[in-house]
């Protein structure tokens, strides 16, 4: 709700978007989130998300080039595709732990 209110009516760009929860948030809401957030030239994706199911990220995060921070923890998985690759010029620092990538 909060999320939804805060994110999706901004068309500015945005700095950071950092989402921890273990319950509380549905898989299909976190997609949409990133997704907004790549649309606002996100710079920091910092991701701590044990839930239920497993949360599969937008396929363009992997050819972001705003992005400087990616932080990955917890029960995420990247979209993939059989012409995935990877393009993250702008990208400085990556943390993936205990994810499923």
């Amino acid at each position: 709700a909060f999320v939804n209110f805060a994110l999706l009516r901004r068309t500015e760009s945005i700095r950071k978007l950092r989402l921890h929860s273990d319950k509380g948030c549905q898989p299909h809401d976190v997609h949409l989130w990133v997704s907004k957030a790549l649309d606002l030239k996100v710079q920091e994706l910092d991701l701590d998300l044990f839930l239920h199911e497993k949360i599969l990220l937008p396929l363009r995060l992997s050819t972001c080039e705003s992005l400087v921070v990616l932080k990955l923890r917890g029960r995420i998985q990247p979209t993939l595709n059989s012409s995935f690759h990877v393009y993250l010029p702008s990208l400085k620092i990556l943390h993936i732990r205990e994810s499923v990538v």
